[in-house]
């Protein structure tokens, strides 16, 4: 008989599991631009600032001014991470500065010529020369840094 009632409770356990697990409700959404924590995320961007440079434009578009250009892949989950960021520094500079992203798997040949080894790699250009290099998943803070500095 107690056998019986442990297995029906388990049995009613696991049912209930399934039912919250499957028809449960979604948690409600935090408010927008802010995190569980109350701190002030960035806001999303028109990633249409974002410019694309392909093979066949990259060295006439960094050519002169100041670019800052994404080295990224679309499977690269760090790069994905770091995509709100670069949209909302192309916002933030736009008419001072060009953000650019180059896709390495469709134009490796630009990645080689600028020994990019892993991604996402960032690149400041002033004047078609190298004027500073990030890699990883970096701090908006590191990156408008660079950019200040190239604009001087």
């Amino acid at each position: 008989m107690i056998k019986r009632f442990f297995k029906l409770v388990f049995i009613l356990l696991v049912l209930a599991f399934l039912v919250v697990y499957f028809l449960g409700e979604d948690p409600p959404a935090q408010p927008s631009g802010r995190t569980p924590q109350g701190t002030v995320t960035a806001q999303p961007s028109d990633p249409s600032l974002v410019k694309a440079l392909t093979a066949g434009n990259f060295d006439a578009s960094v050519a002169s001014g100041v670019h800052l250009v994404d080295f990224w892949a679309e499977w690269c989950g760090p790069c994905r991470a770091i995509a709100p960021t670069v949209e909302k520094l192309a916002a933030a500079y736009a008419g001072r500065a060009i953000v650019a992203k180059l896709d390495i798997d469709a134009h490796p040949e630009v990645a080689e010529r600028f020994n990019v080894m892993a991604i996402p790699t960032l690149i400041v250009f002033k004047d078609g020369e190298v004027a500073s290099r990030l890699l990883g998943v970096v701090e908006e803070d590191e990156l408008t840094a660079a950019l200040d500095a190239a604009l001087l």
